[in-house]
């Protein structure tokens, strides 16, 4: 997999000061299959994604941009979604089940409430967050 920014090209639907909103379409991977008629697993969905941009009355409402981001983005929400979890199943079965000797049923239990946890936490920190989850955005 090769180490480049993630583009969306979208159009500007709100700009508010130094914040503007992007309407983008994010299709999956096999939205240009011939077979997407198909398969369950393609589709599309229009989004709103958040700039902040310093020039912003260069742009109007309407115009086509392109809005990127960094590879370090994708990697840190990688494993915020699926790293972190794995990371904190592969030790906590073990664990509860050899350490605590709790039965696994009990142990798989105590263990969504732990998702239940990590993901409120992520949840309550989505502003915080959002700082380091920035777009840049470009001109066409």
């Amino acid at each position: 997999m090769a180490d480049r920014p993630l583009y969306h090209t979208g159009s500007i639907v709100s700009i508010t000061g130094h914040h503007m909103q992007v309407k983008i379409l994010q299709v999956t991977a096999c939205s240009s299959c011939s077979a997407r008629r198909l398969c369950p697993s393609s589709e599309s969905k229009e989004k709103l994604i958040d700039v902040v941009e310093d020039h912003a009355e260069d742009y109007t409402i309407g115009q086509e941009v392109t809005i990127y981001g960094t590879t370090g983005m994708k990697r840190k929400a990688v494993m915020l979604a699926f790293g972190a979890p794995l990371l904190i199943t592969l030790i906590w079965i073990p664990l509860a089940v050899a350490w605590l000797h709790l039965k696994d049923i009990t142990a798989v239990g105590l263990m969504l409430l732990i998702y239940a946890a990590y993901f409120l936490l992520l949840y309550q920190r989505r502003d915080s967050m959002g700082k380091n989850f920035t777009f840049k955005i470009a001109k066409h």
